[in-house]
């Protein structure tokens, strides 16, 4: 029969070769659980920039289709679209005032006037100065002095107040005044060698690809 101090050898290598095994294991299910993890980290990456590919592609034909709609004018020059950002509408008000709604007031340094006569004539005029006008309020409305370069003439019956502005795709789709810089409006996750606007006879065609290509579009609009 083994002596006391065999036995306590024996029991001690068992020991050993346990807590090996368990060290093991624990080691290996840290493995997995970090590959889990860092799968899982990367499967939420790819969705974000997906979701962010699918917002940019929206954002881009909803901006780009609603300023077609509203500039018959617009025009591509390289890979920019330049457009009339039209901001606000003004009807004659007394002598010389105009009863103007939009969703900002117009600005000499930045506006311009596209309008039209009673025979249906288009007009455009650079703005110079905006003041209070000599009638009324109506509810909604504000009643300004507008200012042209040439003059706005009696016969004119309706004001619209536009910026110039552009669009362009890099890497995020971009608008920018005429004249000053590009701010994105969508997030930064387009391939800007493979994105662009281009002209296609007398039509805009837009392509638009995210990096690593997991989203693409093409959208065209006649003119």
């Amino acid at each position: 029969m083994p002596s006391g101090p065999r036995m306590s050898e024996a029991c001690r290598g068992s020991a050993l070769v346990e807590s090996l095994v368990a060290l093991l294991l624990t080691t290996g299910l840290l493995i997995l659980v970090g590959g889990l993890v860092v799968q899982h980290h990367k499967g939420a990456r790819t969705l974000s920039h997906r979701i962010e590919g699918v917002e940019s592609a929206r954002v881009t034909r909803d901006l780009i289709s609603l300023g077609l709609a509203a500039d018959p004018g617009a025009r591509v020059d390289g890979s920019e679209l330049f457009v009339r950002t039209f901001v606000g509408v003004a009807v004659p008000c007394g002598a010389a005032g105009w009863r103007y709604q939009g969703r900002r007031l117009p600005d000499p340094e930045r506006d311009s006037l596209w309008s039209v006569t009673a025979a249906g004539t288009i007009r455009l005029a650079a703005l110079t100065a905006g003041r209070a006008g000599d009638c009324e309020d109506s509810a909604g409305a504000r009643v300004l002095g507008l200012e042209a370069d040439p003059p706005l003439s009696p016969e004119i019956r309706l004001v619209r107040v536009f910026e110039s502005g552009r669009y362009r795709l890099d890497d995020a789709f971009r608008y920018g005044r005429v004249g000053s810089g590009a701010q994105p409006l969508s997030a930064a996750v387009l391939d800007p060698g493979r994105s662009g606007i281009t002209r296609q006879g007398a039509g805009v065609t837009v392509s638009l690809v995210t990096r690593g290509r997991e989203l693409g579009f093409t959208g065209g609009w006649d003119r």
